[in-house]
C-alpha cells in the first residue's frame, strides 16, 4: 500500500461547538456530545475516527503528510441560493434561488420532525480552512464555481440529472 486517502464530511468537524462563527480547520472534531448533534454528525464522526485508528498512518508517502489530516475545500461557504445561481450563471440551468425565512422553518419544524434537528443552525455559517493542505502539500483547490459546474455537467452528460433549462 502506497497511500491512503480518507474522505469525510464537513459534519466530522463542525458540530458540537457553542462558539459559531469560527473558522474550522483539520485539528477540530464534532464534538459528539455537544449541543444539538444530529445521529448523522456523530456517525460521520465516529465512523472518521475509527478510520484513522484502523489505518496505519505510515501509509503517507510524503513524510510532511504522515499522520496528518488535511482539509479539501476550495472556498468560502455558499448557501444552497449561492450554488443555484452558479448553475444558473455558468450553464443556464434554471433551479429555484429563493430561500425559506428563518421563522417559516421553525414554524414548519414544530410540524416536521426532519427539520427539528436543524432548527440551530438557521442563520449559523460554517467556515473550513485548508490553508494546511495549501502550505504542506502545495495543493491547490479549484474554485467552488467550477467545481459546482463541473459536477453539474458531469451529472448532466451522464443522464443523472435531468436539464430543467
Amino acid at each position: 500500500m502506497r497511500r491512503v486517502v480518507l474522505t469525510s464530511s464537513f459534519a466530522a468537524m463542525s458540530y458540537g461547538h457553542t462558539s459559531s462563527g469560527r473558522t474550522f480547520t483539520g485539528q477540530d472534531w464534532t464534538d459528539v456530545d455537544g449541543p444539538g448533534v444530529s445521529a448523522y454528525a456523530k456517525s460521520k464522526t465516529l465512523a472518521e475516527r475509527a478510520a484513522w485508528d484502523f489505518v496505519d498512518r505510515a501509509a503517507m508517502t510524503d513524510p510532511a503528510a504522515r499522520g496528518e489530516r488535511f482539509l479539501a475545500v476550495g472556498g468560502t461557504t455558499l448557501w444552497i441560493a449561492g450554488i443555484a445561481r452558479v448553475l444558473r450563471d455558468r450553464l443556464g440551468v434554471r433551479v429555484p434561488t429563493r430561500e425559506a425565512p428563518d421563522l417559516l422553518v421553525r414554524l414548519a419544524s414544530r410540524a416536521d420532525p426532519a427539520l427539528r434537528g436543524h432548527v440551530h443552525e438557521l442563520g449559523e455559517v460554517k467556515r473550513a480552512s485548508a490553508e494546511k493542505a495549501r502550505r504542506v502539500l502545495g495543493w491547490q483547490p479549484r474554485s467552488n464555481e467550477e467545481l459546482i459546474a463541473d459536477t453539474a455537467e458531469s451529472l448532466l452528460r451522464l443522464g443523472l440529472v435531468g436539464n430543467a433549462a
